[in-house]
């Protein structure tokens, strides 16, 4: 899959703007160490709780695991309370593509994030798959190049430096 590599200290929004608009739709598999929103938000009140329940798919394959799926509207809306741990996976899909258990247990199947099976996956179900390594490095793989192009433009205009890449070249890591 093509994508592009950045590193960059700016919050989620602001370096996503122009594709976050997409975001609204899609369900949200993350898969992070810890829970994907910042606790001291999320524990400050019932109802900030009670948001991140309602937003949250169960889904019972995965119960044990550390990824989990939220329904559309998780993004961008409760992007300013994300919380990234050391390495973030979040793949972005439509349920019309699969049933969610269906992409979610494929995903699972993989050998590992960033494989090749992995990447196959992404690339049957998913409109973007983004990863997130210690603290200010994300590489992203959207399925439409459009976004790519969007995404260098926007970039490109705030003078943040990045690089395409393909995501084979996670095969030297495994």
């Amino acid at each position: 899959m093509k994508g592009l590599e950045v590193r960059s200290s700016l919050d989620f929004v602001p370096l996503f703007k122009p594709i976050t608009p997409y975001f609204a739709a899609l369900y949200w598999y993350f898969d992070t160490q810890t829970s994907p929103f910042s606790l001291s938000w999320q524990l400050d009140n019932e109802e900030n709780e009670r948001r991140v329940d309602d937003l949250r798919v169960d889904v019972p394959h995965i119960r044990t695991r550390s990824g989990r799926v939220w329904r559309p509207g998780i993004l961008p809306t409760m992007a300013p309370h994300l919380f990234f741990d050391e390495w973030s996976y979040l793949v972005g899909f439509e349920a019309g593509n699969a049933s969610i258990e269906h992409m979610i247990e494929a995903l699972d199947r993989t050998a590992r994030p960033l494989d090749r099976e992995y990447f196959q996956v992404v690339h049957e179900y998913a409109r973007i798959a983004l990863v997130h390594v210690a603290g200010d490095w994300w590489e992203v793989y959207p399925a439409d190049v459009e976004w790519i192009y969007t995404l260098e433009d926007h970039w490109s205009r705030r003078q943040i430096a990045f690089k395409r890449v393909d995501s084979s070249h996670w095969k030297t890591f495994h």
